[in-house]
């Protein structure tokens, strides 16, 4: 993603990039790197800003409708469901077939 950015900036003669700080926790970052340390990092010439995304007090529109939420993917929860059910299935037919070893 910090290598497509940076693509287009410097083809785009682009000479100030402003980003948000990450949201995600920051064991998360240490673990998979963080996009804006990239563009940081690779940046050169360009300048980054980096801005919190604090609530402003002026705004006209309520926070609670604007605000970021999850992607929600049901069907993969439900298929996810169907699978564990399966499997529930197919293992209690099989169980009378294998007899317990013991070592």
């Amino acid at each position: 993603m910090a290598e497509v950015v940076l693509n287009y900036a410097r083809k785009h003669n682009v000479t100030k990039i402003i980003a948000g700080k990450p949201v995600r926790p920051r064991w998360y970052e240490l673990l998979r790197g963080a996009v804006v340390d990239q563009i940081i990092r690779e940046s050169g010439p360009i300048d980054v800003y980096i801005i919190s995304g604090a609530p402003d007090a002026k705004r006209s529109v309520p926070i609670e409708t604007e605000a970021w939420q999850p992607h929600r993917p049901w069907l993969r929860y439900l298929q996810s469901i169907l699978l564990v059910g399966a499997g529930t299935a197919l293992s209690a037919l099989v169980h009378p077939l294998f007899s317990p070893r013991t070592w």
